[in-house]
């Protein structure tokens, strides 16, 4: 019942999937691997299924679909007698509070590569020949104390980081789900190519990182946005297991993003396989996007990327990034991505920016900015969101600490920001387990001096104008969890 991303069940969760490879790279058959999505199905079907199984260990993304149901699953797979571990970065940040509220709840991973603490951690459950305390990247209670082994970063060449990382077993997930993927991707409007010449759709992940990690957009949550890839001969022996595991000639490389790492797209297009006929969805920065990376996106065989245009105000633009951003600088990745017939996915982030007059007058330029792109671009899907302050972001770092906001805040222009009542919403989210984000939304643009009634008319407005230009639309977050 929660409204999703617009790409919503059209591309695999690649989390569980590579994890299950590690483990089944270390442990073969000494483990029985069930990896089920949870994003198709509904949480009856999994406590269902795990009824049948029994598990010894259970693991869940804790968005996947939301906390409520995360805890849900938990829960069931204590009570079923399982170990149970939570992971991703809202789990990583929230790790005090689950572990102290959530009984049933034995490990929280803290690691942005969880394959390796999932491998250490089953050395423990299995052979006992390690200790807790030396899992790098894993929180759990020791008595009434929580325990945090901090994550050790290896000291690899970043170039070839994630070398170390198996190549994911794609047929691990069964195969009805990957049905499911292609026919939600077939149903998607697209510009520059036909949908029903793509035999099949994926996930790949192959770096991370952002040019931004000393400096992130204030509503950015990634835990971890230090750049770190593979070289290309480990990229497209990926794709090509890829194709041969569930015959994927379409890939959503979930480097975000990768307009940030000009030299290492080079090497992927230097290594790339004449036989190979692949297509990808990647993600990109406007004020990164020029005509040579355009053209370098061209080569590797990018046919869509996706980037957060956030807004059509600049005001709002330096605030929710940086004042290297713009309108123009916007306006012009757009038209370069155009050029190239390369189709465009962007989110537009709906903020209060101090009173209702300002917070209209800009959210009326960021509806005008998006029928501007449904007429003028190769604009194919929008995805809008009131701005939702979770704890790892600049903003919510506010509400989790607001001893820091006056300083920091002023100094980001943020000067507009109630701290009286910041104080007050502080109280009350900051030992929350069970968050409702569009709740934790409303109190943040209360705070912003705005209601969100006000940000979710224009939310309406881009959703008429994605409509009436068919393009596809979605929510990057909603509903209650």
């Amino acid at each position: 019942t929660i409204s999703g991303n617009v790409n919503l069940q059209s591309y695999p969760p690649l989390n569980i999937i590579s994890l299950g490879t590690a483990l089944k790279t270390e442990f073969n058959s000494i483990v029985d691997l069930h990896l089920i999505d949870g994003q198709i199905d509904s949480v009856e079907c999994i406590l269902n299924e795990l009824k049948t199984i029994s598990p010894d260990l259970v693991g869940v993304s804790i968005y996947c679909t939301s906390i409520n149901n995360s805890i849900k699953i938990i829960r069931y797979a204590k009570n079923l007698g399982a170990k149970t571990i939570l992971g991703n970065d809202h789990a990583m940040f929230h790790y005090a509070n689950l572990l102290q509220q959530i009984n049933e709840l034995d490990y929280v991973c803290i690691s942005d590569e969880g394959e390796f603490t999932l491998v250490s951690l089953l050395r423990y459950l299995i052979f006992k020949k390690i200790d807790l305390v030396d899992i790098h990247g894993l929180a759990y209670r020791n008595g009434n104390k929580i325990i945090k082994n901090e994550n050790i970063r290896s000291s690899i060449n970043k170039l070839n980081y994630f070398d170390r990382l198996p190549i994911p077993d794609r047929g691990l997930l069964q195969k009805r789900y990957w049905s499911y993927y292609l026919m939600s991707f077939k149903k998607q409007n697209h510009k520059s190519f036909d949908a029903n010449n793509i035999t099949g759709v994926t996930t790949i992940n192959r770096a991370r990182g952002c040019a931004r990690f000393k400096n992130p957009c204030r509503y950015c949550g990634i835990s971890d946005l230090s750049l770190r890839g593979s070289s290309g001969d480990i990229f497209w022996k990926d794709v090509r297991q890829g194709y041969y595991d569930v015959n994927a000639n379409y890939f959503y490389e979930a480097f975000d993003s990768a307009t940030s790492w000009i030299f290492l797209l080079k090497d992927w297009v230097k290594c790339k396989p004449k036989d190979l006929d692949t297509s990808f969805f990647m993600y990109s920065q406007a004020n990164e996007t020029t005509s040579k990376t355009v053209k370098l996106f061209k080569e590797l065989g990018v046919k869509g990327i996706n980037t957060g245009f956030d807004s059509g105000d600049d005001f709002a633009i330096h605030l929710l990034k940086s004042k290297r951003n713009s309108l123009a600088s916007n306006k012009k990745a757009a038209d370069l991505w155009t050029e190239a017939n390369i189709e465009i996915h962007t989110s537009f982030v709906l903020a209060a920016i101090g009173d209702e007059k300002s917070t209209r007058a800009s959210l009326e330029s960021t509806v005008k900015f998006a029928e501007w792109l449904a007429c003028n671009t190769m604009l194919v899907s929008m995805d809008s969101a009131v701005l939702y302050p979770d704890k790892g972001s600049i903003a919510g770092s506010w509400i989790w600490n607001p001893e820091i906001a006056i300083k920091e805040s002023k100094k980001l222009g943020w000067s507009f920001l109630n701290y009286e009542l910041l104080n007050k919403i502080s109280k009350k989210w900051r030992n929350k387990v069970f968050i409702d984000p569009n709740e934790l939304a409303s109190d943040f643009a209360d705070v912003c001096g705005v209601s969100i009634s006000v940000l979710l008319e224009y939310d309406e407005e881009i959703k008429k104008i994605a409509s009436g230009h068919k393009l596809n639309y979605g929510n990057s977050q909603g509903g209650r969890i």
